[in-house]
Formats: structure tokens, sequence, C-alpha cells
């Protein structure tokens, strides 16, 4: 962290106590570690699984393909460990992202041979599942024909970017098709590597914070083993997608000592949270703003930083009411959306996620996936409950907020205020609660997760005994 006063680097090191409210961060002069450098790195290393994957090309068996993107992921894990992990954070980081993409991808393929199509090695059957995923798959197969029709990276019609709500998200993704042919398991060795990219860079932001190697592994290792996207052969964009976010926060982060490098920066940072879902666009201006007004010395209070979150939240959940009335599907009526008066219960819906968990065995839509929801919410609840007194902490004794602690917090906010229940929205940015909670002593992060998650277990058992299984109490009230 900056110190204020002296324009010195510090390093901080916060331990939890056996009492929470009671937090002790100390500080020394130690120099701190270099994070500065990842995104050429990282640069590199996606430029190396680009080049693998064109090597094998797109002429291969099921089977292949998935070996061929696999492999290129690898490669790009591994270059990032050599050229960057190892000098900052040592050996250890590398086992880390071994594991944790091997156990992803690993996850990722045997859920889909055993909940999507068992005979997918053997058959040249597409991709079918709900319709968004679809779409998805189908997306990518236009942009894949049209570059190999046309050229890499030539212009897509003007009706692609009309019928798509993540148009460049969905053609980035792309690549893969293009490459390695279009065979849907490949998703899952993308979206491992895109999950790791993510963790590294929550490693890196760790440490400039002031924490130590062995803190920024912990932040490192939390994030690369999230549930967010874990059974990484979904047809989704949001592994993808909170990479660029999550890039677009560093961008901004490492350079706040050189804002002149803002001019390209700031552009693609909106661009890279714009892609993902619109209203996060406001999270990288107003993470900007915050930047410039600490480095000026402009005072903030905790109570304007706080109006000012829910103010944004609020003018984002008028979003379907500026750009387009909601129309009833039966009725076909316009209806006038509520939500910006809904914010208290969406915000507890934003922690609860698909709740309760025992709908799996009720026959909803989407149950194959639900596992991992269940236990982001678990997640978010456990970031948070370290957070918040770290945060009050350090806002006593500096007067100021961590960026990447804002924008986490700030987009969490946001993210409750879609229409029903959407963990990726509302989860896609929590890892950035890491570098501040990764400060904490590692032996309480198991012992408040399963407390977290022994939590979840009673309210489901009080839900269900007090007979609100099917009242939609949660979803329901809001008229969702």
């Amino acid at each position: 962290m900056i110190d204020s006063s002296t324009g010195a680097e510090t390093k901080m090191s916060i331990v939890m106590p056996v009492n929470p409210a009671q937090i002790a961060i100390e500080r020394t002069e130690e120099s701190l570690v270099s994070s500065q450098g990842l995104f050429l790195h990282l640069v590199f290393s996606h430029s190396l699984v680009l080049f693998v994957m064109w090597m094998f090309g797109d002429t291969l068996s099921r089977a292949g393909s998935l070996f061929a993107v696999s492999l290129a992921s690898l490669a790009g894990v591994i270059s990032l460990y050599i050229f960057y992990l190892r000098k900052t954070l040592g050996t250890r980081a590398l086992s880390v992202v071994l594991s944790a993409f091997a156990l992803r991808l690993v996850v990722g393929i045997v859920h889909y041979v055993l909940f999507m199509q068992s005979n997918y090695f053997e058959s040249s059957v597409d991709f079918s599942y709900f319709w968004d995923f679809e779409w998805m798959h189908q997306s990518m197969i236009i942009v894949s024909d049209s570059w190999a029709n046309w050229g890499l990276l030539s212009p897509l019609p003007a009706s692609y970017f009309l019928e798509n709500k993540n148009p460049y998200l969905i053609a980035y993704n792309a690549l893969i098709y293009f490459f390695n042919g279009a065979n849907s398991l490949n998703i899952a060795p993308w979206n491992s590597l895109h999950s790791i990219y993510t963790a590294i860079i929550v490693g890196a932001l760790a440490l400039r914070l002031g924490a130590s190697k062995n803190q920024a592994i912990l932040a490192l290792a939390i994030a690369a083993f999230q549930p967010f996207g874990f059974i990484s052969s979904i047809m989704w964009r949001d592994s993808v997608g909170q990479f660029w976010l999550i890039l677009g926060v560093y961008l901004l982060i490492s350079t706040r000592d050189k804002k002149y490098l803002w001019v390209m920066i700031l552009p693609a940072a909106c661009f890279f949270a714009w892609s993902y879902r619109q209203p996060y666009m406001a999270i990288i201006l107003v993470l900007a703003a915050y930047i410039l007004s600490t480095a000026y010395e402009v005072r903030i209070t905790g109570w304007l930083i706080i109006t000012f979150a829910i103010v944004v939240s609020i003018i984002t959940s008028f979003f379907p009411i500026l750009f387009e009335l909601n129309f009833s599907r039966f009725t076909g009526t316009r209806e006038l959306s509520l939500s910006p008066f809904l914010f208290p219960i969406r915000l507890v819906r934003g922690f609860a996620g698909p709740f309760p968990w025992y709908q799996v065995f009720m026959g909803v839509n989407g149950v194959e996936y639900m596992l991992a929801d269940f236990l982001q919410a678990v997640y978010n609840l456990t970031l948070v409950i370290f957070v918040i007194p770290i945060a009050r902490k350090m806002w006593q004794e500096t007067s100021q907020l961590d960026p990447s602690l804002l924008s986490g917090a700030l987009l969490f906010i946001v993210g409750t205020q879609a229409t029903g229940v959407h963990m990726p929205y509302v989860s896609a940015g929590i890892v950035l609660l890491l570098p501040l909670a990764c400060q904490v002593d590692y032996r309480s992060w198991s012992q408040t997760f399963l407390q977290c998650f022994y939590g979840f277990i009673i309210a489901n058992i009080l839900y269900w005994m007090l007979g609100l299984t099917g009242s939609g109490v949660l979803q329901g009230i809001t008229g969702y």
C-alpha cells in the first residue's frame, strides 16, 4: 500500500484473532514484491496458447481437438509460471495453478460426459441444452465460419452484433472453434485457462496491497479454486467475462502512478467491463475517479462512498426502464419495472443465491450446474464476513479504501440488481475482495467457510419446516 504521508510503499500484514472484531494491522518498510509486468506476460502466455492451437489445426477428431486446446491452455499456464509467478511467488505457486487447472478441466469433462452427452467422443451430434447455451454455441460457429471464409478477425455481419448480448465475448470465445473445430467440449480447457488468469491477477493485486508471498499465494489459491465456473464445460461467457473484468481493474490499479498510460488503458478497461455487462463500465469509471481523488488528496468520507455505491446500484436498476420497457411474454402489455425500490430484497437474494438448495430434487431447470452456484453463495458470504471488519479498520487508520476492494463491493451490489437470481453477475467481482481478505490468518478460512455452509444447511431446513417450499418468497415478492 502507498503511505499517503511519505509516498513510500509499505507492507501490511493482517491477522484475524479469536475475536474477529479486533483486527491487528502491522506495517514494515520491507520492499514490496513487484507485480509490474504481469500484463505483458499475460499477452505472451495467450499468444503461446493461440499459436499451439493454430499448430494443431481444425481437422482433428473431437478427442484430438480437446487434447490440442488442453495442451495449448496448459502451455499458457506454465509459461506464466516460468516468466512471472516463479520470481514473484516462488515454486509453490506452480502446484496451485497446475492442480486448479487440472481439477477444473477434469470436472468439466466428466460433468459433460455424465450429464450432457455420454457419447460425445463417438458422435457428431451438435451441442444441445438450454437455449442460451445453444445460442452461444451457434453464434461461435457463425463467427468461426465467417473468419474461415473471409479471414481471421474480418468484420462480422451487423446482424450478429444486433442479435447478441455479448458479441465481443462470444467472438473471442469463437477462437477455439476457428483454430480447432466447432467441438463444444473445447470450452472446458478454455474456461479453465481464463479462471487461472483471473487467479494470477488476484495474486498480483494482493502483492500490490502489501501481502506477503504466503498471503498472495493464499489469495491465488482461493481464487483459483473458487466455485465460479468450476464446472468448466458450461457453455457460458462468464469465465472469460470475469477475466476481462478483473483485467480492466488490474490495469487501472497497476498504472495508478503512471496515469499518462490511462489514455489507452481507461478506454480498454471500460471496453472489457462493458463487453461483459454494460453497467460494469460505470464501476470502472468510479474506480478511475476514486484513484484520481486519492492521488490528489481529495477527501472522500466513508458515508459519501457508501451513498455513492447505493446510488450507482439504484441507477443501474433503472437500465431496463431507460433503454426499454419490460414487455409481458403472456399479455403483450408494457410493464414498468419497480426494481429500483427492491434493493434490500435483491441484496438478500444476492447472498442467498439459488435458494433453497434442495430444489435440485424438484425437477427444476439447470440442476446440472446448481452445485457450483450453491457453493459460490457460501464463498461470497465468507469473503464478505472477512472483509467488512478489515476494511473498517483500514478506513479508521488510513481514511482510504483499497481500490480493488471498492471495485469488488460495487460490482457485487450492482450484480444483485439484475432481474432474477444470477449468481455469475453477483459473483464476478467478488474475488477483488481477496487481496485484502487473504491477509487474515489462513486457519480461519476453512472454519468460517464451514460455518457459513452449515448456516445455509440450517436455513434450508427451516425454510422447508416453515412450509415456504414453492412460495417463491425471495423471488415472487419482486414480481419475477
